[in-house]
């Protein structure tokens, strides 16, 4: 009994010790992505050890891209994904960083001119894509200023001065968010 006790507690103690210098393995054949994607987007980490947790994170994230395109190529998905500055966070880092509408406390502004609403009669395709019609420009980094509206506003406005004018122009976003508004869009009116 006391051997069987021996050895159990040999045992959580070689696995404590081995899990505290565990760390899940980087791949060290995309170093060199690594360090380019760390100088095209201007990344730096404070220690050796949150360099690393963002190196995996990163390879995790490329590997789930390369997995996604490689079924976009066999039609299993609609879109494509590309690595960007935020390969190096996950979901949930993305989610709390970005995603952070500020409702205000005052009631919006009402609209002065009734809201579209298709009639019984029209004929509305259940998808629609405008790319390959050629209205739509390279997708844009709105940085972390809350500028969703401004960027959809902008590229609403430019597909329909393509479809006007037979011209792409990629139109700017800083106009809007320079309105006196202080890029707010529930105070702006585009």
């Amino acid at each position: 009994m006391r051997n069987l006790f021996v050895l159990q507690a040999s045992l959580f103690l070689a696995l404590a010790v081995v899990g505290q210098g565990r760390r899940v393995p980087v791949d060290p054949i995309l170093d060199d992505e690594w360090i380019a994607y760390k100088d095209q987007h201007g990344k730096a980490y404070e220690s050796d050890e949150e360099e690393y947790e963002r190196h995996r994170i990163w390879q995790e994230n490329v590997d789930f891209i390369e997995k996604h395109n490689a079924e976009y190529k066999n039609g299993v998905h609609t879109f494509w994904l590309e690595v960007n500055e935020f390969a190096d966070m996950t979901n949930a880092e993305f989610t709390k960083e970005r995603n952070g509408l500020l409702p205000r406390k005052a009631p919006a502004p009402q609209p002065s001119r009734p809201i579209y609403s298709a009639t019984p009669n029209d004929e509305v395709p259940t998808e629609w894509d405008w790319r390959p019609h050629g209205l739509v420009t390279p997708v844009k980094n709105q940085g972390q200023c809350g500028s969703c509206w401004a960027f959809s506003a902008t590229g609403s406005l430019e597909g329909q001065h393509y479809k006007k004018q037979g011209v792409l122009v990629s139109l700017s976003e800083q106009k809007f968010l320079r309105s006196g508004t202080g890029g707010r869009m529930d105070l702006s009116r585009p």
